[in-house]
C-alpha cells in the first residue's frame, strides 16, 4: 500500500537511516498528493500529512 510506504520512507528520512537509499521528502510529498482522496477520510492520515508538510517547511528554512 502506498500510504504505508510513505510512512516507512518518512521514518527512514527522519532517522537519516543508512537504508534510506534514494528516499526523499519530495517523493513522499508527491505520493501523498496522489493519495489525497484516500487520506481525506481519516484524521490520523491527515495528521501524518501535516507532519510531513511541517518537516518540509523546516527543511526549506535551513
Amino acid at each position: 500500500m502506498d500510504f504505508i510506504g510513505c510512512v516507512a520512507e518518512f521514518g527512514l528520512i527522519l532517522r537519516n537511516s543508512k537504508f534510506k537509499g534514494t528516499a526523499s521528502l519530495k517523493a513522499v510529498m508527491n505520493r501523498l498528493d496522489d493519495l489525497s482522496a484516500y487520506v481525506a477520510d481519516d484524521d490520523y492520515k491527515r495528521e501524518f500529512v501535516t507532519l510531513v508538510d511541517r518537516l518540509a517547511v523546516i527543511s526549506s528554512n535551513l
